[in-house]
């Protein structure tokens, strides 16, 4: 079988892992193979991308306080910049725990730089609170995906066919691929998504930390204006964007059968609507609510998971992070999101939502 050889394996399909894919081989000049399930057009969009996340740790604002503005001026150089759109997310929340928190972060977001005000309305629910951020962006997946793959080819960064048996991943952290009629090999794999973590990496090398749930992605019918081009809401585990035809695309963590259930309870003022299309994926979190940052147990292959909507954002100081460059007020941050291996991570813990209250049997 004819092996061809890399430097790093990016296993991934989202912006992210696309991201970080074309930073690593046009910044630190790595030979990069990109593993990611095939990119149609049409396809419902499997995560959300936004300049702000529900995280309430300064930590973490101050990495997007650095990163985020870098994370944009590269997308505008290589010709992504109509993917970038206006925005101004709101995180939503009525449980006392949810509201608290989103309190906390409205403070620990405003110090950092953040412009956010709290909405209470009917558009948002009975008894629901908001936090509404001026000034913001999100990321339109359709225009950006195909500028992105675009930019990997220019910079000769290999995507891979269907991998067609099992990934041998070795405790040096190299990585063997079998694609096809060919084995594809490389020096360090890094695993970026919740698909890629499960359908490669076996359940005996996540962090027990790590969970890997159900979503659903639903397509409506054109609907009236939301309160926001993008709401989260965090106690039902759904998040809605709207696009300008005025149909909304909603992404539900959790139990499927509920989703249909929690996306019209989002939905108060709109009445029945249409679906036009669903899909199913799979989505990450930690149990702590803080990110994982680090390596795969049994290996010194790299992780990330449950970095939130922001993650796309993150690309730059995460390619340096994974060939040893970060500055060292970065890689101070990013060590602490590190796996411990099962045992808790007080330090870093934050906000999450009951898994109950999220729509999970």
């Amino acid at each position: 079988m004819e092996a061809t050889g890399f430097d790093i394996a990016v296993l991934g399909s989202d912006p992210l892992s696309l991201l970080c894919a074309g930073i690593l081989a046009e910044q630190h000049g790595r030979r990069v193979c990109l593993v990611s399930r095939p990119f149609a057009q049409g396809q419902l969009p499997r995560g959300v991308d936004l300049s702000v996340a529900p995280a309430t740790r300064p930590a973490l604002w101050q990495l997007a306080l650095r990163v985020v503005p870098e994370t944009r001026a590269l997308l505008e150089r290589i010709g992504a910049g109509a993917a970038i759109l206006p925005s101004e997310p709101m995180l939503i929340g009525s449980h006392p725990a949810t509201l608290e928190a989103l309190q906390h972060m409205r403070h620990v977001a405003s110090g950092s730089g953040a412009r956010i005000t709290r909405v209470a309305d009917v558009d948002i629910g009975e008894g629901a609170v908001g936090y509404r951020f001026s000034g913001d962006f999100q990321l339109d997946r359709a225009r950006l995906i195909p500028t992105l793959l675009a930019w990997l080819e220019t910079l000769g960064v290999h995507l891979s066919g269907p991998i067609s048996g099992p990934v041998t991943l070795r405790r040096d952290g190299s990585v063997r691929l079998p694609v096809e009629d060919r084995m594809l090999l490389a020096g360090e794999a890094v695993f970026l998504d919740a698909e890629a973590i499960g359908a490669h990496l076996p359940a005996s090398a996540r962090d027990p930390i790590l969970n890997l749930d159900p979503a659903r992605a639903i397509l409506t019918e054109p609907a009236r204006p939301l309160s926001s081009g993008a709401m989260i809401y965090l106690d039902r585990g759904a998040t809605l964007t709207q696009a300008s035809d005025g149909s909304i695309t909603a992404l539900l963590r959790g139990d499927p059968d509920s989703a249909a259930a929690r996306l019209g309870a989002c939905l108060p003022a709109q009445g029945l609507l249409r679906r036009s299309a669903e899909a199913s994926f799979l989505v990450s979190d930690c149990g702590d609510g803080a990110p994982l940052v680090g390596t795969v147990r049994g290996s010194r292959a790299r992780i990330v998971a449950g970095l939130g909507p922001w993650a796309a954002f993150l690309a730059p100081l995460l390619a340096r992070w994974m060939v040893g460059a970060a500055e060292p007020a970065e890689a101070s941050i990013l060590a602490a999101f590190a796996s411990q291996r099962g045992t808790p991570r007080p330090a870093v813990a934050d906000f999450s939502v009951p898994r109950c209250l999220a729509g999970f049997s």
